[in-house]
């Protein structure tokens, strides 16, 4: 059962903005406030647990994913409907009895019917316009966030790429290859606070995101 409560966190400068930052994704996001409160508590908790770095980047990434539909709306038509798409190569490849019996090929080439390439190449297409790319994501976040000034948007270009590079850094050790005992917990927590920071300035809207997010960068720099 969902924990409705306020998260934990510890006494300092980070208190109340962590709440207001919780209820503020409660409001717009509230299964990625789950996950920011499931974090924080792996982050304060006095007593390290096994994995917890990767659970931690976890949610991370899955937070920095699906904000921005949550914020500026679904892009497109939606996800691409790659299980529906798949049954319908699958039927039409059996259906033409092409296959390859398993044995290495003789050739390097195979007839294939046209209307299977056909299929297939319309699933490609979809796929190219179905995927976004990361900057394009953080742009339609950042964007829906500023909707006072559209001008000042090329202003926000750097305070983007650090949030592209700061969830970037969690997104590398997600698994555990990216989580090795080389990852300092120092490090992380430095990166994981620079993640709120960013949060909680986009979440009080144009003026004060461009703001704050200038004194991150600065502080991020020096």
């Amino acid at each position: 059962m969902p924990d409705n409560s306020t998260p934990p966190t510890p006494p300092g400068d980070l208190l109340k903005p962590r709440v207001e930052l919780f209820e503020w994704l409660s409001v717009r996001a509230p299964p990625l406030a789950e996950l920011y409160k499931g974090a924080l508590r792996m982050l304060c908790h006095e007593s390290p647990f096994p994995a917890r770095g990767r659970y931690i980047a976890h949610s991370v990434r899955e937070i920095r994913n699906r904000l921005p539909d949550f914020i500026a709306g679904p892009k497109g038509g939606g996800r691409l409907d790659y299980t529906t798409k798949m049954d319908g190569v699958s039927a039409l490849w059996k259906k033409r009895g092409v296959t390859t019996t398993g044995a290495p090929p003789k050739t390097p080439v195979m007839s294939i019917p046209m209307d299977i390439c056909v299929m297939v190449e319309a699933l490609i297409v979809e796929h190219d316009a179905a995927r976004e790319k990361p900057a394009q994501t953080a742009e339609r976040l950042f964007a829906a966030c500023a909707p006072e000034s559209s001008a000042n948007r090329a202003n926000l270009v750097p305070q983007i790429q650090l949030w592209l590079d700061v969830t970037r850094w969690f997104e590398k050790r997600a698994h555990e290859a990216g989580m090795g005992a080389t990852t300092d917990w120092t490090d992380l927590v430095v990166q994981f606070e620079l993640f709120e920071k960013v949060l909680m300035a986009l979440s009080r809207g144009f003026f004060e995101t461009t703001k704050e997010l200038n004194e991150i960068l600065e502080d991020a720099n020096s």
